[in-house]
This record gives structure tokens, sequence and C-alpha cells, in this order.
């Protein structure tokens, strides 16, 4: 253990002759404290919090301090942000992947230094009493202690649901196409299933009669085969396999490093290590691959830098909302004039390296777009593109249907980077359309993707029951680590200020209470009379108790601009937004869906430079693309039924450039349909956290978030019977 910092040292000292208070020696630290602290000490390295909390704990023990000659009024919290206590480990520790355990997939080093919470109290438990392999205990005894890992360890094959057999006879792998190999072997049940389960893009070839799959799926091919062992290869099969294996390896080193060596010399700013870490993902990946960064962590600049770096012709697709923001961030970060698209044009030169265009107006140019030689596309917010019917998606990515190709042919760039902080929104599947743009070899069967990994509706006129709960989620994660790269805040950022998120509640009168009693009666009087039930109308209790709100907001927001603070406040209504808009004049900012981009940029603009300090926004208009970090506290006055645009709308205030902690606010009425909103919003945005992280501890049921919320308002409310029970199966979510 590193015991350098003086504060570290007296606490490893009164550690080192503790025996947990068995025996009332007053040489150590009393039983709790002593358990807190051996578990302190579990970690890689102590966080400011954690060195505090020792420094308040070791007050108590200044007499057993000074019977080893150590003065606690010498002991101070040490400046850093962290202090390694154990010894970095070798960088051979980050070549080594772990082939099973809740940590499969996360390389040694990484788990050691607790890059993965929890990693370094699980291999020591695993080497200290695990019933393991000596191999493995050695290598993690060795990642723990920093000495060098030499014993070699193959990278996992992902676990099929049929078991392949160990040696299958007569296998032979071979290239038939620039990215296509074949597999022959004699037909064998299991082995197909296996091969159905393990490879991404396989399909049969009848008139061959042959197995065929994605170059990129040699190395899994040959793991459902049994290894290299039990399987031919032609030489340039042999080839193709070396190539992959050293590819996916340059990838998973990338995955878990820092920095990059990596130079931008074409940029005028310099990206963040770990952007440049994100550029270098993209180049192994082949420049087709998803940043899929925490919001707030700059995906922007690193779609940019690679582009610069790679000298690509660009086409950005946008949300109208941050074109300028593009425009902006080329010129400051590149030095260049990006030409501008809307529906009847464009401005600016047709040879500028970055092109500029929203979402809505890419159907109108796509032509013109695909003969103009783009290299790159980089597709922002990219999860707006989650349904391939939409004409937005469908300019973009092609149409949905054959016989819609001339319409919509989609855009036919080589490279496509997407850019997006919430990859996963509510279901598993909602994730195929992005991975199938990116690798439509891979991940061609839409019907195969949702059976496998849930998240549908069932029976929905095919006959079949397709699951909807999410299942397989770490297979998912393991599929896609080619493709994706995402870094956490917490992880990359470790000197952006916390972000803190609370719920402030508002008590209802007994008059507003009887009052918003008759609108639930009147709201289920509705939902059975129609036989339809759906969000919209609900619109009177939202309106209803937001206005009770305003008070209580009004309260907030005054005590925060007197002490020279900005607030951002959301609401998915606009009648709250303009009445606190009206409320502080000057002082306040509007972005709603009405305005016109100049309108809108001058608003941010106004809240950047302290001109407004009270920013009224629509959390669809303003909560994603735009950077107002002069605000340190954002307010919701109500929620949205996607708890993503929470996420996104908060991260407003909490990215790059935020110089303090960031306080968030969430007006709750209490004992109200607010409370029932706001637990199953949690419940949603837990799985789809769980599937973007990549971090499935526990498969959940998902289900329309409205219609749980019917259920447990009809639950909640037993007195208002008058909504049949069998109507709540039919309801409309979202």
């Amino acid at each position: 253990m590193d015991v350098e910092h003086p504060l570290v040292r007296a606490a490893a000292t009164l550690l080192s002759v503790c025996d947990g208070a068995q025996q009332h020696d007053e040489r150590g630290y009393n039983a709790p404290d002593s358990a807190a602290v051996r578990k302190l000490f579990g970690k890689y390295a102590l966080s400011h919090d954690d060195l505090v909390w020792l420094h308040g704990t070791l007050r108590k023990y200044q007499r057993q301090l000074s019977g080893f000659g150590i003065d606690y009024a010498t002991l101070a919290v040490p400046s850093d942000a962290h202090v390694a206590t154990h010894p970095e480990p070798h960088a051979s520790a980050f070549m080594v992947t772990m082939t099973f355990g809740k940590y499969k997939g996360h390389s040694l080093g990484a788990l050691a230094t607790d890059q993965q919470p929890g990693g370094r109290s699980w291999l020591r438990w695993f080497a200290e009493t695990a019933n393991g392999s000596d191999t493995w205990k050695a290598l993690i005894r060795s990642a723990l202690t920093g000495e060098p890992c030499v014993v070699p360890v193959a990278p996992a094959p992902v676990p099929a649901r049929s078991p392949a057999p160990t040696v299958v006879q007569a296998t032979f792998v071979y290239v038939v196409g620039a990215d296509t190999v074949a597999v022959s072997f004699p037909y064998n049940p299991t082995v197909v299933a296996a091969l159905k389960t393990g490879v991404d893009g396989r399909k049969w070839n009848p008139q061959e009669r042959r197995w065929e799959a994605p170059a990129t799926q040699v190395v899994k091919l040959v793991e459902v085969f049994g290894g290299l062992d039990t399987v031919e290869l032609s030489p340039e099969a042999r080839t193709l396999y070396d190539a992959e294996v050293a590819r996916r390896l340059a990838l998973d080193t990338t995955r878990v490093k820092q920095d990059s060596t990596l130079s931008f010399d074409g940029m005028l700013l310099q990206p963040y290590p770990y952007q440049k870490v994100g550029v270098e993902f993209v180049e192994h990946a082949g420049g087709r691959a998803m940043i899929a960064d925490e919001m707030g962590l700059g995906k922007t600049i690193q779609a940019l830098a690679y582009a610069v770096r790679n000298h690509r012709k660009t086409l950005v697709v946008c949300p109208a909302a941050v074109k300028i923001n593009w425009q902006r961030e080329i010129a400051k970060f590149a030095g260049l004039d990006a030409c501008m698209w809307d529906g009847k044009g464009y401005k600016g030169t047709l040879d500028a390296q970055f092109h500029v265009v929203n979402y809505d107006n890419v159907w109108k140019h796509q032509h013109t777009f695909n003969s103009m030689g783009f290299q790159l596309l980089v597709p922002d917010e990219a999860h707006l593109l989650k349904t391939h019917t939409s004409k937005r998606a469908q300019a973009i990515m092609g149409a949905a249907k054959k016989e819609d190709l001339a319409t919509y042919p989609g855009l036919n760039m080589p490279e496509a980077i997407l850019l997006t902080g919430t990859p996963i929104l509510n279901r598993p599947a909602e994730a195929f359309v992005l991975l199938n743009f990116l690798s439509p070899q891979r991940f061609s069967s839409f019907f195969q993707f949702a059976n496998r990994y849930g998240a549908w509706k069932p029976n929905n006129g095919w006959g079949a029951q397709r699951p909807s709960v999410p299942q397989n989620l770490d297979h998912l994660h393991d599929r896609c680590k080619d493709l994706v790269i995402r870094r956490l805040k917490k992880d990359v950022l470790t000197e952006l200020p916390p972000k803190q998120v609370g719920e402030v509640y508002v008590e209802l009168s007994d008059t507003d209470r009887k009052a918003y009693t008759g609108m639930l009666r009147a709201l289920f009087r509705e939902w059975s009379s129609t036989r339809k039930i759906g969000v919209v109308e609900m619109a009177p209790i939202v309106e209803f108790l937001n206005e009770r709100k305003l008070p209580k907001l009004w309260e907030m927001i005054d005590e925060l601009v007197e002490g020279g603070r900005s607030v951002l406040v959301f609401s998915t209504r606009l009648a709250p937004l303009y009445k606190t808009r009206e409320h502080y004049g000057t002082k306040a900012a509007l972005i709603d869906g009405a305005m016109s981009l100049k309108a809108r940029q001058a608003e941010v603009d106004r809240i950047q430079d302290g001109s407004a300090q009270v920013a009224c926004l629509s959390i669809r208009a303003a909560g994603v693309g735009l950077t107002m970090t002069k605000a340190d506290t954002v307010i919701f006055i109500d929620q949205d039924w996607v708890p993503a645009n929470h996420l996104q709308a908060e991260d407003r205030a909490h990215r790059i450039g935020q110089l303090n902690p960031v306080q968030v606010y969430y007006l709750i009425a209490e004992h109200t349909t607010d409370e029932l909103m706001r637990d199953v919003l949690r419940k949603k945005q837990d799985v789809a956290e769980q599937i973007a992280d990549g971090a499935i501890q526990v498969q959940r049921r998902v289900k329309s978030a409205f219609k749980d919320f019917v259920r447990r308002l009809k639950r909640d409310f037993k007195e208002l019977d008058e909504l049949d029970d069998s109507l709540v199966s039919e309801s409309e979510g979202e």
C-alpha cells in the first residue's frame, strides 16, 4: 500500500495493529471504524471525499496516534483529487481480459484500478478465496501488485444458446468475396443452432449449399467450431482471421485507455485526452462507429477531430435547434466555414469540408448529397432515427420497403459516426436501426434481434410470441463492443463538478385537493366512455398542477437570482414558461419550438453572457444540443414521458465548461399523479441505463410507461372505480 501521504500513513498505522476491537487494548479502531477503514483501503485510490471522512474519523483516535509518535494536528487532507493506495498495474494487465464472472469483458488493469466499481474488491476475493484456476489467480495477483501479467489469455467467446461441439470433423473456412467468408462442414443440428446464435449476419446460401457470414465475423465463426485447433482456414481466411484478431485487440485496448498519442495538427484547439481516445476507437472501427458518451462530454469535438485528422468531406445531420451550434464549433475548433443547408438550398461554398443540414430537410437534398462526394456522415442525436419507417430515418438510411428506394435511396457515405448520449431509449429493439445502419451484414434481421433481446410487443400480428422482457443483454453489449464506445463523466472528466438531483414537494390546499380529485374522476369517466386511454386526456391535470407549483417555483428563482445565480426552468407545457417569462421580464429568456434558429441562439447567448438569469425552456425544443453552463441550477416543473429527455435537459448545464456543482430539482405535487409518474419513469430509466452502459445485473420487465402508470393510478385511487380493468391492458403508451 502506498502510504506517502501522512494522513493515509497514520490511518494505515492504526489499521496495522487493529484487531477489530476484539481485545479492547485501545491501540486501534473500534469495530465499526475498523471495518470501514479496511473497506476504504480495499480501493485502488481514495477520493477527496474519502480523505475528508478519514481525517474526521482519526480525530477520535488522537491518543492512539500519539502512542505511535503521530500528532493529529499535523495531519491535513491532501489537495490531490485522488490518492493511490496501491501500486499501479503493469501495462500488460490492461491487455488481459476477463473471460468469465460478473466483470467478463473488462481488463484486469481496469478492475485493479476500480474503473469498474467494486472491481478491485472482486479480484481480491477471487485471488484469496474463490475456487478458480491457478493461472487466473496468478494473473490477478500480478495485476493487484503491479507486476507484469506474463501468462497469455485468449479472448472470451460469446456464449451461444446451444453448446457447440468441441470438435467438428472436416470444417473448412474460406473467403468467397471482398467482405464475406463461408464455412463447410457436415450437417449437425447442434452446430447449426450454435452458428445461428453465435455469429452475426450468418445466412444460408441454398445455391452453393454453404453458410456465409460477414468477414468481420471470422473470429466468432472459428470460435463456434471449437477454435483454430479444429478448424482449417484457407490462406486468405487465415490472413483475414489474424487481421480481425488484431483489430479487436486494438479496439479492446483503446476502450480502456485514458489518453492517446494521436496528433491533431489541423485543429485550432486540441481535444481532451479521452476525446482523442474516442477518435482512435473510430479509426480502429474502420470509420463506422457510435460514440455514445454520456451527455456533456463533447461528442461533437470527437467527430470534428476525426474528420479533420483524416481529411474527410463531412455531412453533419442534426436537429434544427443545434445547426448554429455546429457552425460555431466547426469555426472554433477547426477554423473552417461550414456550408449551411436549409429547405431551399445552401449558404456557403460547395467545396467546404463541412456541410450542416437539419434532419427534416435531408430528404429534399438527398440526391444532391449523394453526388457531392461526401466521405463521412455524422448524424447528431442519432437516437432520433430509432423509427425506421419515419421520413427522417428513411432519408438517411434508405427506404424501409424496396419499392420506395427511388424516393428514399438513403445517404451512401462510406463512413459514419453516430453521436448520441442515449443509444437505447426505452427498448433494446430500438437500437437495431442504429446497429443495422452501422453494420447491415451483421444486424440484418429485426425479427431475430427483437426475439433474442426482447422489449417488443407480443403477438402483434406476427403469429409468434415476441418477448417484452429484456434478455441476453450482456450478450448484446458484447456484440456491440467493436461498434460502440461509451464513457461516463465520473470516469473520464473527474474535474467536472458533481450533479445533485433532488425533489421539492408542493402541497395542495384542501380546495385544490378536492378540485384535483374531481378532475381524476372526470378523467376516468372519459377513458371509460371513449374506451380509449391516452396521454392527451391528462393535459388538464398537468396544467392544473403546474399552476399550483408556480408560487414555489418563483420563490426558488427569487432566492437564486438574488444570490447572483442563473437557473434553467424546463417544462413540457408552454403556459408556465410564458407566465414565468412575463413574471421576470428582461431577466428571463425563453426558448420554445416556434422560434427561428437565430432567435433561439440569441436567447442562448443571453443566458451564457449573463444578461438573462432565468431561462424558460421547452424540454423538446431546448433539451438537446445546447450549452448553457452559465446556469448551475435546473428546475423541472413537470415530467416528460421519455426519461432520457430529462437527462438531456439536465446536461445543458452539467457539461464541459461548467465550473460549479449543478443542482437539479423536480417539482412534485404531493400525493398526485406526479409521484406515480416519477416512480414509473425511474424504473424505465433503470433499464435504459443498464443497456446503454452494458452493466447488466438484473433483467427487469419493460412495459409501456404509461400503461404502468394507469395501473398504478387505478390501484392507488381505489375510490375512482369508473375505469374498467379490461381497458388498462388496451391503454396507449407514449
